[in-house]
């Protein structure tokens, strides 16, 4: 971002809500063509006089603030934003994106689009865990392919989304298979979004017909499997780190109406009775959401989706998501800061 060009400051309704341990210094990263800060605190006596983002009263709370050459440029800024959020939480989205609105007073265009739209006028986003998103986004707007990983994310989950709780084994439910042909369209286009997540962030299978990606015996080719895992040790995802596979319901339906997943030998300590889940590595998880892709999701037919439940979905997100934070660093970055932190 060239220093000579004129910068406006926006409010975009987000604000950051900190732990007690982080730390209260200044804060400000740059993206590609915005920058973006957090105000200060505002004690709970200031409450009355001041404004955190019109109308927005948060005690403790330090609003974002986005500087931007123009209006677009911080609306694009804000939309990547947004996502980051939803793939930094991995759940359906709890905020409505139409209601955040980048507002800065000397900037004509945003006074008429804040003027003219009524929902944005108390509308805010107040939680922990935004200035991690806000960091993530700035990396992310460095890369377009970045970006469109994160939004394919955040429509995926838009299609369909699974509560953490509700895939707890000790609290959730059975989650059925739907017998609604809507509910299989949002299932089927929640995967081909995800699975597209993957081929944006260059990390999906790369095969042919001349060279499969299996060999006949059904093991894995040597020459796809090593190229995979180059790619995906290059974009800093461990590949000794296992994925976390739901397994859900009886095993008829497991081993008739998909191929059963490669897992390893050990099992989780809560895998009991109808639930099976089990550990995957890294690229048996991506073969076997390949495989998903490609045959169930992508092509048409009388039985296209109908066997796709919300487990499938929730290990397709659950696995873009996890190479979308790898790819971006924020694993290893949340870690060596708490490290610091302790120290």
């Amino acid at each position: 971002m060239s220093p000579r060009c004129a910068l406006y400051k926006y409010r975009i309704g987000l604000v950051e809500v900190p732990f007690d341990d982080d730390p209260p210094g200044p804060r400000e990263v740059v993206g590609a063509g915005w920058r973006a800060s957090l105000a200060p605190p505002l004690h709970w006596r200031e409450l009355e006089k001041k404004r955190v983002d019109g109308g927005h009263r948060v005690a403790g709370g330090r609003a974002v603030e986005i500087e931007a050459p123009s209006f677009d440029a911080a609306y694009r800024a804000l939309h990547l934003i947004l996502a980051a959020i939803d793939v930094g939480i991995g759940e359906p989205p709890f905020h409505d994106p139409s209601r955040c609105i980048p507002f800065c007073q000397d900037d004509p265009e945003s006074v008429t689009a804040y003027d003219s739209n009524p929902r944005v006028w108390d509308s805010y986003v107040a939680t922990a865990g935004i200035w991690e998103a806000v960091e993530m986004a700035a990396r992310a707007s460095r890369r377009r392919t970045t970006q469109y990983a994160l939004f394919k994310y955040q429509f995926s989950l838009s299609c369909h989304g699974n509560l953490y709780m509700d895939l707890d084994p000790s609290r959730g439910r059975f989650l059925p298979i739907s017998c609604f042909p809507v509910a299989h369209m949002r299932l089927a286009f929640a995967i081909l979004a995800a699975h597209s997540s993957l081929e944006d962030l260059d990390l999906e299978i790369r095969a042919s017909s001349q060279k499969p990606s299996r060999l006949r015996n059904g093991e894995w080719n040597p020459v796809v499997k090593e190229e995979l895992e180059s790619r995906l040790t290059a974009a800093g995802v461990d590949l000794t780190e296992p994925v976390v596979w739901a397994i859900r319901g009886t095993a008829k339906r497991r081993l008739d109406a998909w191929r059963k997943v490669r897992t390893l030998p050990t099992k989780y300590s809560w895998s009991r009775g109808w639930v099976r889940d089990a550990p995957v590595q890294v690229v048996d998880a991506i073969a076997h959401f390949d495989w998903l892709r490609d045959k169930v999701a992508a092509h048409g037919g009388t039985n296209f989706p109908r066997g796709l439940s919300p487990y499938d979905v929730a290990n397709a997100q659950h696995l873009s998501r996890r190479l979308i934070l790898k790819t971006l660093n924020t694993c290893r970055r949340r870690r060596k800061r708490r490290h610091r932190e302790a120290v």
